[in-house]
């Protein structure tokens, strides 16, 4: 019964940090998705300004 347990207990855990490292690339994507927006942004106002 105790091995049964802890295949399970590490079953759940393995999907755990399988599910938190996806979501944490899937924030890391969207935060550079954001910085290259905002720096699109900048270089944008940078140009008006120069023109």
């Amino acid at each position: 019964m105790n091995i049964l347990s802890k295949g399970v207990r590490e079953n759940a855990l393995s999907k755990l940090l399988k599910t938190q490292q996806l979501s944490s690339e899937y924030f890391f994507e969207k935060k550079r998705g954001l910085f290259i927006g905002l720096e699109k942004g900048a270089r944008l106002l940078r140009a008006d300004l120069l023109v």
